[in-house]
């Protein structure tokens, strides 16, 4: 998870880890002119790191669903 966070800090951005004792996950809030940018250094390092690729999602924040 530490190749994940530190790929992605520095970006203008949040990070933060999840789920740590499941194998883990980071939500990563990164301005959207940077996202494409943020996803090639995130798949470069952990594929270098780890010999696998991984799975990224993207969401966008909507308004919200109650009221």
């Amino acid at each position: 998870m530490v190749v994940m966070i530190d790929s992605v800090l520095g970006t203008d951005g949040g990070v933060r880890m999840t789920g740590g004792g499941f194998g883990g996950y980071i939500v990563a809030l990164v301005p959207t002119a940077m996202v494409e940018q943020v996803k090639a250094v995130v798949n470069s390092r952990y594929e270098k790191e780890f010999g696998l690729a991984p799975s990224i999602y993207l969401c966008t924040a909507t308004q919200v669903a109650f009221r």
